[in-house]
């Protein structure tokens, strides 16, 4: 009988340690899942922070490249006119100069034969001097624009 109760005591006790055993995992299993879950939510907020700064970032960027995109564009733009007119200008006075130098040469051409004239067929040498003069003066005046 003292090794029945002995039994029924050890049995009690270990049934009481089972229950107190079982009752503390399913307490540190309950509190590992709310740990977990509580980190999973954590990190759930961290990711979609992170992913919307690098959404804000990387639309920040492309908006800033397509600002020097078009700001590329219109410097260009803004060489191949200034080129343009530069060549439109260059175009203009080699056409300018062409049309003055002929006549200019033609002049000159006949005041240099007025003065090689015989000194008695001479037309007054002051006025011959001062078309060349003036012819010399023209001639480097177009050198000078071009």
């Amino acid at each position: 009988e003292a090794a029945t109760a002995e039994r029924e005591r050890i049995h009690k006790v270990l049934a009481s340690s089972v229950e107190a055993d079982t009752a503390e995992r399913e307490r540190i299993v309950e509190a590992a899942t709310v740990e977990r879950e509580r980190t999973v939510e954590a990190a759930t907020a961290d990711r979609e922070r992170i992913v919307e700064a690098a959404t804000a970032e990387r639309e920040r960027i492309v908006e800033a490249a397509t600002a020097e995109r078009e700001r590329i564009v219109a410097v260009e733009l803004k060489l191949r006119t200034v080129e343009a007119a530069k060549a439109a200008r260059g175009s203009l006075i080699r056409m300018v100069m062409h049309d003055l130098r002929s006549p200019l040469l033609s002049v000159a051409k006949s005041v240099a034969i007025v003065q090689d004239l015989e000194p008695d067929a001479r037309v007054d040498d002051k006025v011959v001097v001062e078309c060349l003069r003036a012819m010399a003066t023209c001639s480097q005046l177009m050198q000078n624009i071009v």
